[in-house]
């Protein structure tokens, strides 16, 4: 599968485009990391509470910061999981 440009790993980090620099931002947060890929917040953070962002996001006090690359790894080439609900204890 081939990502679309925006979606290329290897880029550099835009520093001299103000209008994409939050796209090349290195640690991002759920809201940037959910527009990035064209996704709710919800969904974002649902993926964080099941591991699917294992070993991509850190939690910061309250705080998730998603990194970048290893997120859209994650997303992208990363297994797949199943989504049924956990029994609730």
């Amino acid at each position: 599968m081939t990502l679309p440009k925006h979606f290329q790993l290897d880029q550099p980090i835009a520093a001299d485009d103000r209008a994409r620099a939050d796209e090349g931002a290195m640690v991002l947060s759920p809201a940037q990391f959910a527009e990035l890929l064209g996704l709710s917040r919800g969904t974002v953070y649902f993926w964080l509470g099941r591991g699917r962002l294992r070993g991509a996001a850190r939690k910061r006090g309250k705080h998730w910061l998603i990194l970048r690359e290893a997120a859209l790894k994650a997303v992208f080439h990363g297994t797949e999981w199943d989504v049924q609900p956990r029994p609730r204890q």
